[in-house]
């Protein structure tokens, strides 16, 4: 199994800080016949996605090849029917989405610190 348990979040009541994003993949091929992959997270505003080519044999995104980039704000568009990642307003914000994206999942879990305290709470 995989994943983390959300004891932490029930034991204090969601008041301590958790994963900072959920990720998903989804593939695709295209004409030429490489695969292209869609690799997406979403954070408590934003859904971020970026389409790359993918390496079917080594089994890893090829971020330099990047085809297409998705960004949603879910505050002003909660129905996700903009995609602002063309918008000069959002240069930063997409940056800052692509760098963690490109970290990966294991970048966004929930810091040891919560598990500690999850593992002293059940002590008791």
């Amino acid at each position: 199994m995989e994943g983390t348990s959300f004891v932490p979040l029930l034991i204090a009541n969601a008041s301590i800080p958790w994963k900072s994003a959920a990720f998903s993949q989804y593939p695709r091929m295209i004409v030429s016949g490489n695969m292209m992959m869609g690799y997406s997270m979403r954070t408590d505003r934003y859904r971020y996605t970026e389409w790359v080519f993918y390496d079917d044999i080594l089994y890893q995104p090829l971020w330099k090849g990047r085809l297409y980039a998705e960004l949603y704000d879910d505050v002003t568009d909660p129905e996700e029917n903009n995609n602002v990642a063309a918008d000069q307003r959002y240069f930063t914000v997409r940056k800052q989405l692509s760098r963690q994206l490109r970290n990966g999942w294991r970048m966004a879990l929930p810091r040891k610190r919560n598990m500690a305290f999850a593992a002293s709470y059940l002590e008791l």
